[in-house]
């Protein structure tokens, strides 16, 4: 059983050993390629694709490398003989213009309970009634809406960025430590539809929902804070520290 042990062991270590050396290959090639684009770039040229493939030269492949490279463009040319330019002119007529305005509009609502003694927020409940002409599609309009509901409560009760004070950098770069609202969070969401056509804002009488359900959302929770528990907060987001500070 010994014997069968250090022999497992030597072929354990053999591979290890392999998959070091191979490392190594591949982040030296790496390393030359990078330094490769560093050096092309400094001489003021740009790696370009046509047509979604590179162009390629066969004096452009490295000694011992496989992978094609594509030769360097300078961007002067390149923009020359493009059928994309990256600027254009337009102008926009009296014709194009109207004097009315036409907006979505809603209202939004919020049920929340607050432990006085923790600070802690609960959602209890979202309500919205809407504004946005003709509905066309009802179900992805209110799926739209809904999730607006949603990222407002994440902004106002969870979401916060934190930069360090000495290099500005984000302290809370990834979703462990920066809190997006998960399903304990949100409670029961309704909302409504005034279906009123407005032909003047488009041929089939609909308007855009784009932001209309995350915008006062947060507000109308921060509101549901405050007659709760007699807390203006009006800084995002309304954690339990802020709430305690308030009532002392």
């Amino acid at each position: 059983e010994r014997e069968k042990n250090e022999t497992n062991s030597k072929y354990y270590i053999d591979f290890i050993a392999d998959r070091v050396q191979l490392v190594c290959k591949d982040a030296m090639r790496a390393r030359q390629r990078a330094r490769r684009l560093r050096q092309q770039e400094s001489d003021g040229a740009v790696w370009a694709a046509r047509g979604g493939q590179l162009r390629s030269q066969p004096e452009d492949r490295a000694q011992g490398d496989d992978e094609e490279v594509s030769r360097p463009v300078l961007l002067a040319n390149f923009m020359s003989d493009s059928d994309f330019p990256i600027s254009a002119t337009g102008k926009v007529s009296e014709d194009d213009t109207s004097d009315d305005e036409q907006y979505s509009c809603g209202a939004h609502f919020a049920e929340v309970e607050v432990d006085e003694y923790t600070g802690e927020v609960r959602l209890l409940r979202q309500y919205g009634m809407f504004s946005a002409g003709q509905i066309l599609n009802m179900k992805t309009a209110a799926s739209q809406i809904k999730g607006g509901m949603v990222w407002g409560a994440g902004y106002a009760l969870t979401e916060g960025i934190h930069h360090h004070r000495d290099t500005a950098s984000f302290v809370n770069p990834d979703f462990g430590e920066y809190h997006v609202a998960v399903n304990r969070d949100i409670a029961e969401i309704s909302l409504d539809f005034l279906q009123e056509a407005d032909y003047a804002a488009s041929p089939v009488g609909a308007k855009g929902i784009g932001e209309l359900g995350i915008t006062g959302a947060g507000a109308a929770i921060a509101n549901a804070i405050y007659d709760a528990c007699k807390v203006r907060v009006r800084d995002f987001p309304i954690t339990m520290d802020k709430i305690i500070a308030g009532k002392n």
